[in-house]
């Protein structure tokens, strides 16, 4: 979030910032610009839940996915830089963009079996039902 309040949103962009919970930042968000949408953990449904977060999803006007996944090397937590825009910028120019892994948490149970199938990281962060 503190990389997005830096940078603003981008012009002739049509950027939403979904977010889990009710985070302090998110009035930020708005007020700098951005349209945010807060999800509420216990609404999560199945399609959401096979995604990991964070994670970035670009589309075209008309709805059709043209990019879904990381948006750095490493987790930006680690230091590495956040790439969103140069995806942008290759899928707006050659169309052509590097994929990125996804580095952060598994937002379900579901998706936590799958990635830590003896529970060694997860250990009930998230609530069983999702």
């Amino acid at each position: 979030m503190e990389y997005l309040l830096a940078r603003g949103p981008e012009k002739d962009v049509n950027e939403e910032i979904l977010v889990i919970g009710h985070p302090p930042q998110i009035t930020e968000l708005h007020q700098k610009g951005f349209k945010t949408r807060a999800l509420d953990p216990d609404d999560l449904k199945e399609d959401i839940s096979k995604l990991g977060v964070p994670f970035l999803l670009i589309t075209t006007p008309k709805g059709d996915t043209v990019y879904a996944g990381g948006y750095s090397e490493k987790s930006v937590q680690d230091g590495s830089p956040v790439r969103d825009l140069e995806i942008l910028r290759g899928l707006q120019g050659s169309g052509g963009v590097a994929n990125f892994p996804i580095f952060g948490c598994a937002v379900s149970r579901k998706l936590q079996k799958i990635v830590d199938p003896f529970s060694m990281k997860y250990t009930g962060q998230v609530k069983d039902e999702l």
